[in-house]
């Protein structure tokens, strides 16, 4: 199923999609496109009849700011300030110095272009091995 969705090779089986509109199944067709010059952008998608008759933009509008303000008031929650942060070794009788390891992938240096093209290559092959199977 996963190689014809890649391909564009869909249907709307019954009896999973009798119930759907078309107007929603001409939607869905749009959003899958194959061609991205052809699919819908955010903007055509919001301006499609059954976007038009069937979600209120303003309401969805008003929900998404009211997710984002919760979603900072978390994140400020989450956070540990740094202010307040204290060492944890704060004596030390050692007289060499050490290099601190690196606490996150923020640390490490970029992927170099031939580590970026062995990482594509080995995704784009598996989806190749994943259509042949279909």
């Amino acid at each position: 199923m996963y190689g014809m969705i890649i391909r564009g090779q869909y249907r709307f089986p019954s009896p999973h999609w009798d119930h759907v509109s078309e107007q929603a199944k001409d939607c869905v067709r749009n959003l899958m496109c194959v061609d991205p010059k052809k699919r819908f952008n955010c903007s055509s998608l919001l301006t499609h009849k059954f976007i038009q008759t069937n979600v209120d933009l303003e309401e969805l509008a008003q929900q998404e700011k009211q997710l984002l303000a919760h979603e900072k008031e978390l994140i400020k929650t989450d956070l540990p300030d740094k202010t307040t942060r204290t060492p944890t070794n704060t004596t030390t009788t050692s007289t060499t110095t050490s290099t601190p390891t690196p606490l996150s992938s923020i640390d490490k240096p970029p992927p170099s272009k031939k580590e970026q093209s062995a990482a594509t290559n080995n995704s784009s092959s598996d989806i190749d091995s994943k259509t042949e199977d279909l």
